[in-house]
């Protein structure tokens, strides 16, 4: 009964993302000459397409497995199909940065963000398949032991659905809300390393952008860095530290000049 529950779970996840990427990358897309729009297209229909095929084997064997029909071939066929399943997922779940400047981008920014469901789903049909192996006293204990624990966990993941801007959500998952201005272009970490590239890295872009853009990130220091354009160009100014709290949303200043 777990293993057709987590199974349906998956496949329901999948054709959520299924439907919900081509759809906003379509009504997103700009397209330039360029820009290779119909590769481009045809790449994200193929993908989206084969989310769907796994989507609907996986409710097909939620609805139609049983515990008779577990042996070896067909837990291997269910285990390996589960992970390379919620992996094609989870890579099509990546937004575009059209999808990003877009008014869908706080909905491509929640799907992008609700990727440790869709992982946990793969992985959790995976462990279920192998308790079938273990043997003695340990089959017993986990018997009573995962069903929980495995329930517990999916209760968490689906927190991951909840809003991810939301300061609290955000606390829930071990992460601070960081708004940032229009002129900031990248977020380093105390290390110095790059955690986040606009027009790269998923963002909620506030108006396309021009009220700037909403994060997530680790409780923790960072600094970022601002690129002011002006009628002279553009200048870049130096990097300003920011503490990102636990739970709480950090607002970042807009350094530039009024133009």
């Amino acid at each position: 009964m777990l293993l057709r529950i987590l199974l349906g779970g998956l496949g329901v996840s999948a054709a959520v993302v299924a439907v919900a990427e081509p759809l906003m990358y379509f009504e997103s897309q700009v397209c330039n000459p360029e820009n290779y729009c119909e590769l481009s297209g045809a790449f994200v229909g193929g993908l989206s397409v084969s989310v769907m095929l796994f989507a609907i084997a996986a409710l097909v064997a939620a609805w139609r497995l049983h515990r008779e029909d577990l042996h070896g071939p067909v837990e291997l066929a269910v285990a390996l199909g589960a992970i390379a399943g919620a992996t094609l997922t989870l890579f099509d779940m990546r937004p575009s940065p059209d999808m990003q400047i877009s008014p869908h981008s706080a909905a491509a920014f929640q799907l992008w963000e609700a990727r440790p469901l869709v992982g946990w789903l793969g992985v959790a049909v995976v462990l279920t398949v192998l308790l079938r192996l273990m043997s003695g006293g340990a089959l017993r204990a986990m018997v009573v032991i995962w069903p929980i624990a495995c329930s517990i966990l999916s209760l968490f993941a689906l927190t991951y659905l909840l809003p991810a801007d939301n300061s609290q959500v955000a606390g829930l998952h071990g992460l601070g809300v960081v708004r940032l201005p229009q002129s900031a272009g990248w977020i380093y970490d105390s290390s110095g390393r790059t955690v986040i590239t606009r027009d790269d890295d998923p963002l909620i872009y506030m108006s396309q952008g021009r009220e700037g853009y909403v994060a997530t990130v680790f409780a923790g220091d960072y600094s970022v860095t601002e690129l002011c354009t002006g009628p002279g160009g553009s200048t870049p100014l130096e990097k300003v530290g920011v503490h990102v709290v636990l739970g709480g949303v950090t607002n970042v200043p807009d350094r530039c000049p009024p133009s």
